[in-house]
């Protein structure tokens, strides 16, 4: 045998079988809707759409605070930002039972590239996830 058949033929099908021999992959934990309620929550928070946000807090949050004072918190929260946010993105949501982990990047482009880091806590309550503020959310 040559070289160059050892190459062209023998070497990919070995490659081929050795990489088929791990099975299919293992499925990765069920998305129970905890990362399209925080995608949704952050995109609210984007857009300063405060009652659609507040419609995504869990229920102690939404016990906690009138839905105006959500608002002014969430406008005090966005100063923390330092800038204007454009898009939200769900860099990962770990779910955990009846509560979940995300990490939110919010972007911004004006005058350059910006970026705030998030990490936001869900909980599940009747099927129904729901993001847990910090009792310090929105103050200074």
């Amino acid at each position: 045998m040559t070289t160059r058949f050892l190459r062209s033929t023998v070497l990919p099908l070995l490659v081929a079988v050795v990489a088929g021999c791990g099975g299919p992959p293992e499925p990765g934990p069920a998305d129970t809707g905890a990362r399209d309620a925080v995608r949704a929550y952050a995109d609210a928070v984007v857009r300063r759409d405060w009652p659609a946000a507040y419609a995504l807090l869990a229920l102690e949050a939404r016990k906690a605070w009138p839905p105006a004072e959500f608002a002014r918190r969430g406008d005090a929260y966005r100063q923390k930002f330092g800038f204007d946010p454009t898009a939200a993105h769900v860099r990962t949501c770990e779910e955990r039972g009846d509560d979940a982990t995300a990490r939110i990047d919010f972007a911004g482009t004006a005058a350059g590239r910006h970026h705030f880091k998030e990490t936001l806590t869900l909980r599940r309550r009747d099927g129904v996830w729901g993001v847990v503020l910090p009792a310090r959310f929105g103050q200074r």
